[in-house]
């Protein structure tokens, strides 16, 4: 099952990795029967992934085009500062994982979708206390069941 991960704060492969399940790269099959270790929550992630597009730019952010030579503006990213992202648009749609300051939580969801008005509340809360120069990054992150 892949899941949507909001990992707040730098280096974001370094906060992951005591949340690895290592059984799973034993070997590049990863064995259903490998022992799970207790505080494994994914086997393999990607930043971005599928919701490389989920944080909402205010402003357009200026990247290179076409060799370089021109500039093109994007306004969804996977990676962006607190006070560059429509709050809103996060708020109204969160991800069912949150990691911050090596506190992993999850959401009760189904199909990758939270469905607990409970944890949007608590979302909402959580990120409303983050300062303006919070990092925010998006991660797909695949977890065994």
């Amino acid at each position: 099952m892949h899941a949507c991960l909001l990992v707040i704060g730098d280096d974001v492969a370094k906060q992951l990795e005591p949340f690895m399940d290592p059984a799973a790269f034993e070997s590049s099959v990863g064995s259903e029967d490998s022992p799970r270790s207790p505080d494994a929550k994914y086997d393999f992630y990607i930043i971005g992934g599928k919701w490389k597009h989920l944080l909402e730019l205010k402003s357009p952010r200026k990247v290179p085009g076409l060799f370089g030579l021109f500039t093109k503006g994007i306004d969804k990213t996977h990676t962006a500062l607190k006070s560059e992202i429509r709050e809103d648009a996060l708020l109204s749609h969160p991800p069912v994982s949150l990691l911050n300051a090596g506190v992993w939580e999850d959401a009760k969801f189904a199909i990758g979708k939270p469905s607990d008005d409970d944890w949007r509340r608590h979302f909402e809360q959580m990120f409303r206390s983050l300062p303006d120069s919070a990092r925010l990054t998006i991660v797909d992150y695949h977890a065994r069941a």
